[in-house]
């Protein structure tokens, strides 16, 4: 793989990532990304094609390059990076010079197989199917026919959401888990569901949170949170992610607010509200009886 430095080998590299993650890169794509002209982007993927046509083609019909059957990546890319860029439109550069700060410890979160990772996301982008075999927590390694259509962060962890075809419904899985993974033709997903929306994606829910009461020194919990004039502080959320929210927020979600307010410094104040959402069971201290509803394998 290359390591590119200059500003045009920057732009090489980065058709090689929407080629790889994405299937699929356009002009307007190198235009938005660089804020560059027509010309320029015309010119880039020009010299891509020539230094790498085995892994690219046109079509007519897409109005897009398309990485080929025999794409092998040409340039060196962070997968982490690479899933910033499709799921937030954020792309991170580092700049050398004076430092005044330190790096984040390193994560334990397992590193995510690239390949798996470039099938997932394209599967994404172009509404297909994929055949994974998953390392599920319950049930060990199996093999899953799964339509993705979302990613988030959390906590250092990436997830996606996808139909899940065996039972019909729609899951969150862990992106680290997935061994192993193969694109399956797209007409089939079509002849076999006729539902493509996730109804926990889709659907919002408002988090009200305030300070812990059992914490002292309210004002500088308020100032925290923003809480100027305002008794509480409201959180619109997919109810898809309302328990991954409330767990990277520290929130107390117990019934009667008895977790550790030094630890879970503030409370989740509209439970009452909530215990219909499935993924508010991962919640902390949320203490459902139905641990699987969640729906998180």
């Amino acid at each position: 793989m290359t390591k590119t430095s200059s500003h045009a080998d920057r732009r090489l590299a980065t058709i090689d990532l929407y080629l790889a993650f994405t299937g699929r890169v356009q002009r307007s794509d190198l235009m938005r990304h660089f804020d560059i002209g027509i010309a320029t982007a015309s010119r880039s993927l020009k010299e891509y094609r020539s230094l790498h046509p085995d892994n690219i083609s046109y079509s007519v019909s897409d109005r897009a390059y398309l990485s080929s059957s025999e794409f092998t990546p040409a340039y060196t890319h962070d997968t982490n990076a690479a899933l910033r860029l499709i799921a937030f439109g954020q792309e991170t550069t580092n700049i050398s010079g004076p430092r005044y700060g330190i790096a984040s410890p390193s994560s334990l979160t397992a590193s995510i197989d690239m390949d798996c990772a470039r099938v997932i996301t394209r599967a994404i982008v172009s509404r297909g199917l994929v055949n994974m075999t998953y390392s599920s927590g319950s049930s060990g390694n199996r093999e899953r026919t799964v339509a993705p259509h979302a990613l988030f962060e959390s906590g250092g962890t990436w997830y996606f959401r996808c139909h899940n075809l065996e039972k019909d419904d729609f899951r969150t899985f862990r992106l680290s888990r997935v061994k192993s993974a193969e694109v399956v033709d797209e007409s089939e997903y079509k002849k076999s569901s006729a539902s493509s929306n996730d109804p926990e994606w889709n659907a919002m829910v408002t988090l009200t949170i305030g300070p812990h009461p059992n914490r002292g020194n309210q004002d500088a919990l308020r100032e925290d949170l923003g809480l100027i004039n305002k008794p509480v502080k409201n959180i619109q959320v997919n109810t898809a992610m309302a328990g991954f929210v409330l767990i990277d927020l520290r929130v107390d979600c117990s019934k009667e607010g008895d977790l550790n307010p030094y630890e879970y410094h503030l409370r989740l104040l509209n439970r009452h509200e909530l215990i219909s959402v499935d993924s508010l069971t991962i919640a902390p201290g949320f203490n459902s009886q139905k641990p699987n509803t969640a729906k998180l394998t």
